[in-house]
């Protein structure tokens, strides 16, 4: 008897101790939903983070990009790299609904029609914030 009470108690603690535990805060932007025509590519991004340099924050998505790192959403590559990328971004998914984006950011070639993709032709490409001309 004693032991099942000791058990008991353990159990009880196990599971009163888990939804005690705060969720750990993510700070890492992610992708939560794309749409593609070829390989022109629209995302939503969540920042999960205050972005106080958009420049800057545009810059780590793009790389995100390439390296394709988002955790929720991998490119297939089957056909090709990225073509060109559009992105809006909130703060976070709870914000998504009925509000406006923080930014949006577009990543396009210079000349549309020639075979330029984000990974190989870098130089053919403009980096736009919130439609201000970056790089």
């Amino acid at each position: 008897m004693r032991k099942a009470i000791i058990l008991l108690a353990v159990a009880f603690t196990m599971i009163f101790s888990q939804g005690c535990q705060s969720k750990e805060t993510v700070t890492t932007p992610d992708a939560v939903s794309s749409y593609s025509t070829n390989n022109d590519t629209h995302l939503t991004i969540v920042a999960n983070q205050e972005v106080t340099e958009k420049e800057a924050f545009a810059k780590e998505l793009l790389t995100m990009c390439k390296e394709n790192s988002f955790h929720t959403i991998k490119f297939s590559t089957d056909k090709g790299n990225l073509t060109s990328v559009t992105m809006t971004v909130y703060q976070d998914r709870d914000s998504i609904e009925g509000n406006d984006p923080i930014m949006r950011v577009e990543y396009k070639p210079i000349e549309y029609g020639k075979d330029y993709n984000i990974i190989d032709d870098p130089d053919k490409f403009e980096l736009y914030v919130d439609d201000e001309l970056i790089s």
